[in-house]
């Protein structure tokens, strides 16, 4: 907490999956501050939610590679889209993501098999994607969805 009072820190990770860190994230959250947690599956889920994002340890070991995507998973990814799209349907691939840990803080494509999120949302049925370069010349991944979520 003296880290906390001392204004120099905006940024936490904890690194525990102990139910018992649970009100130091939301106290940590209300006083304005991200607090990024990294644990086992077996958190607590109460722990997991009071973080901004809550990262298992086990998909940074992970070696495996998907190559489909699970329907539970495609339909958030779709209404995300839904949720940050424009007019034109398109949605900038990361305001997408920032959706989905905002849903669900233990989101995170590794889960699911994926190095990164652009690999899933590119196996997901029934999205597109897109490349668009920015004024620096970046490219940004942006993404559409080419059929309602009511079809699946």
């Amino acid at each position: 907490m003296d880290l906390l009072y001392a204004g120099q820190v905006d940024v936490f990770c904890i690194v525990a999956h102990d139910s018992d860190y649970t009100r130091l994230a939301v106290r940590l959250r209300e006083s304005g501050k991200r607090v990024y947690g990294l644990g086992n599956k077996s958190a607590s889920q109460a722990f997991q939610n009071a973080c901004d994002r809550y990262t298992f340890l086990s998909v940074l070991e992970q070696d495996e590679i998907a190559t489909e995507v699970p329907e539970d998973v495609a339909v958030d990814v779709r209404r995300g889209i839904t949720a940050k799209a424009g007019d034109d349907g398109w949605a900038p691939l990361a305001s997408v993501g920032w959706y989905l840990v905002s849903n669900d803080p233990t989101f995170d494509s590794r889960n699911h098999g994926f190095e990164k999120l652009s690999h899933l949302v590119r196996a997901v049925h029934g999205v597109e994607t897109d490349v668009r370069r920015g004024p620096t010349g970046a490219g940004h991944v942006w993404v559409r969805s080419t059929e309602s979520l009511a079809q699946g």
